[in-house]
């Protein structure tokens, strides 16, 4: 009996609660661990997804834009075949009609049968002054003599994710009558509170005139390598509207060193364009357009009207080459002779049918078969404010050869395209380039020019040539997806716009 007591109180001894181990103790633990799942939850709760997080990061230059988690995420969703038509429709109505009202319902989801005269807006339509007062959240100022190619990519952008309208000069100028009262309104009446956006330095004195409403907001559009751009454009606007990472970083490394004065919000928005390729198949049918081949090389370079897209170089490199594949380079004519001609005009006729040159403008149809079957793109910017060409190139599913320097490596990397490593310069007419001449200049910054030479061309092509056609598709698939990624976030801060423009949102300041 006596050695059954002994094991029980053993027993009990050993399996007695710990001392700590109280009723006050357990209750306190629990507390606390309560707390900590409420806070783990709040956190959840009140931290932005990994999406919105992207939204909102401030990538700087050489950093990764297009992470891995970025391109298995929904913000690489492929843009629709409706909404590339769009605004590939929409560009077309802004070079034809040049004086009109272009609302963004015009060919809204590619539908070619809103495509038409009865869609845009002019100044003797019966119904307009219903049509102008209908506001939307931002107004696009894009005048007659803007309304060219580059421009008119900019705008279109802009009214389709801003659900907008591109307005000619008379639209803001003239005078309204309402037939039901009798009363004349200018449009400034009608839509007093609507934020405009004016591209670059191209004001024409509208926000100068008496007229301008109190309290109305200006956004400004900047492409930073324009000489025209000075200290009062910044200083004048309420918002500055970023299509890449180097310009928001400089404008606001400029307000931090001269000042923001009316507070301008900042915005990183990057950027889209048309997709002329698109546009080609769903007029044309799939059928006639030929499948890009990544076993055949050739390259296409579309210069155009500008000196400063590498085409000397691209010359340079290819007369010097006899084993180069062949090369179709289209570009104005005055440009050509004008530029390039003087230095390679003999050289030409002695390259047979291996260099290739198109002066004079192409149709649209014809242009975007061309990008829809080139499979190689040389887009060799010296600089640019954003890169439209690159840009169709990438929407396209192309190899392109590009220089590595902000912004062609903002939207281009070596896992979507061979990139030319350059020297940098600064012009010193450009007040965000490091080397302004005049006041107010950004100080402690590289240039945004890239020293391109005839080697770095040829290497680059010689790239392309010792890479697989499986490799070449590969890479040429990642630049369309890193065009859907972006248009997916620019689309997202148009949306942060509009509710910003409807004071519901503070958007990031600098």
């Amino acid at each position: 009996m006596a050695a059954r007591k002994d094991f029980q109180a053993e027993f009990r001894k050993g399996n007695a609660i710990a001392p700590w181990l109280t009723t006050y103790n357990i209750l306190r633990v629990t507390v606390a661990l309560g707390l900590v799942l409420l806070f783990v939850e709040f956190q959840v709760l009140v931290s932005p997804p990994r999406e919105e997080k992207y939204a909102h990061a401030e990538i700087e230059e050489g950093g990764d834009f297009y992470p891995k988690t970025v391109l298995q995420s929904a913000w690489a969703k492929p843009v629709s075949q409706g909404d590339r038509v769009h605004l590939s429709l929409l560009h077309e109505a802004c070079i034809k009609y040049k004086d009109s009202v272009i609302p963004h319902t015009y060919g809204l989801n590619g539908d070619a049968k809103r495509a038409t005269p009865s869609f845009v807006v002019d100044r003797d339509d019966p119904d307009l002054i219903d049509k102008i007062r209908k506001c939307p959240d931002v107004d696009i100022f894009l005048p007659l003599g803007l309304r060219g190619n580059g421009y008119c990519e900019d705008s279109i952008a802009y009214t389709k994710y801003l659900e907008s309208r591109m307005l000619p000069a008379w639209a803001i100028e003239m005078q309204y009558v309402d037939k039901k009262t009798g009363k004349t309104y200018s449009y400034h009446d009608l839509c007093p509170k609507t934020p405009m956006i004016f591209l670059n330095h191209y004001w024409d004195g509208i926000p100068d005139k008496p007229e301008w409403p109190v309290g109305k907001s200006m956004y400004l559009m900047p492409n930073i390598e324009m000489y025209e751009l000075k200290a009062e454009h910044y200083w004048g606007v309420n918002a500055v509207l970023c299509k890449t990472a180097i310009c928001a970083r400089r404008v606001r490394q400029w307000y931090q060193q001269e000042g923001n004065p009316k507070n301008a919000m900042v915005l990183y928005s990057r950027h889209t364009s048309s997709d002329i390729a698109a546009l080609a198949r769903s007029r044309l049918g799939a059928d006639a357009i030929k499948p890009k081949n990544f076993s055949d090389v050739r390259f296409v370079h579309t210069a155009g009207t500008s000196v400063q897209k590498g085409t000397r170089q691209i010359l340079d490199c290819w007369v010097r080459r006899p084993d180069f594949p062949k090369l179709d380079i289209y570009i104005n004519e005055d440009i050509y002779k004008g530029e390039l001609e003087p230095h390679f005009g003999k050289a030409l006729k002695t390259v047979g049918d291996r260099i290739q040159l198109h002066l004079g403008r192409v149709g649209a149809d014809e242009f975007g078969k061309l990008i829809a079957e080139a499979a190689f793109v040389l887009c060799t910017s010296l600089q640019e404010g954003y890169g439209h060409y690159i840009n169709q190139a990438r929407a396209s599913g192309a190899v392109i050869i590009s220089t590595n320097i902000p912004p062609m490596n903002e939207f281009l990397s070596p896992e979507s395209a061979v990139l030319i490593d350059v020297a940098r310069w600064a012009m010193d007419q450009q007040m965000l380039g490091g080397d302004f001449k005049g006041e107010h200049g950004l100080k402690g910054v590289e240039g945004f020019t890239a020293w391109l030479t005839r080697d770095g061309v040829c290497n680059a092509v010689e790239k392309v040539l010792r890479m697989t056609p499986e490799q070449r598709e590969a890479m040429a698939k990642q630049a369309q997806i890193q065009y859907d990624i972006d248009t997916n976030f620019f689309a997202t801060k148009m949306s942060e716009l509009r509710a910003h423009a409807r004071g519901k949102r503070l958007v990031r300041s600098p």
